[in-house]
């Protein structure tokens, strides 16, 4: 324990220490004390053994600049978060009014384009191909004639549509 090459540097904080009157005497050579310890010769082996001591003075400056860049740090991540939360509205904002846009455009194709009329058309001559198919399934030709008529229907219901679009 005692045998080790040790130095040890105690740094006070404080303004208001009681000192005895026996370490006065002693620090201004008015008592002799015991004598000091003699300087260890620095070691050989490539380490450096430092002593540094910080003087209260240069720690309080230290930890007041770190408190000054803490609060501007802390002052920028508030006006980073407030424009985050800005452009967030923004594009809120403009999803919903392109959202509306969007809608809007589809109820005007619906309304120009589609067209429900919920009757089904050429239903007579559609029923007449079905039975030709089914009474004649190997000799489907036969029922050519059937759907001529059919086709024909369909395109004159087409027409009819495409004009009343017109129209429209």
């Amino acid at each position: 324990m005692g045998a080790s090459d040790s130095k040890r540097t105690v740094v006070v904080d404080r303004d208001d220490i009681a000192v005895t009157q026996s370490v006065i005497n002693r620090l201004s050579g008015r008592e002799k004390g015991p004598p000091p310890a003699p300087e260890p010769e620095p070691k050989s082996g490539g380490g450096m053994d430092f002593d540094y001591a910080i003087p209260s003075s240069k720690i309080r400056q230290i930890e007041s600049e770190y408190e000054e860049r803490l609060k501007a740090t802390e002052e920028r991540e508030a006006v980073s978060k407030a424009r985050l939360k800005k452009y967030e509205e923004q594009s809120e904002q403009q999803l919903q009014t392109q959202q509306e846009q969007f809608s809007r455009a589809m109820d005007d194709l619906e309304k120009k384009f589609i067209r429900n009329t919920g009757s089904p058309v050429c239903q007579d001559i559609q029923q007449d191909v079905f039975h030709c198919y089914q009474s004649n399934p190997k000799q489907t030709l036969n029922c050519s004639t059937h759907v001529r008529a059919f086709t024909s229907c369909v395109d004159d219901a087409r027409k009819d549509a495409y004009d009343m679009s017109k129209k429209a």
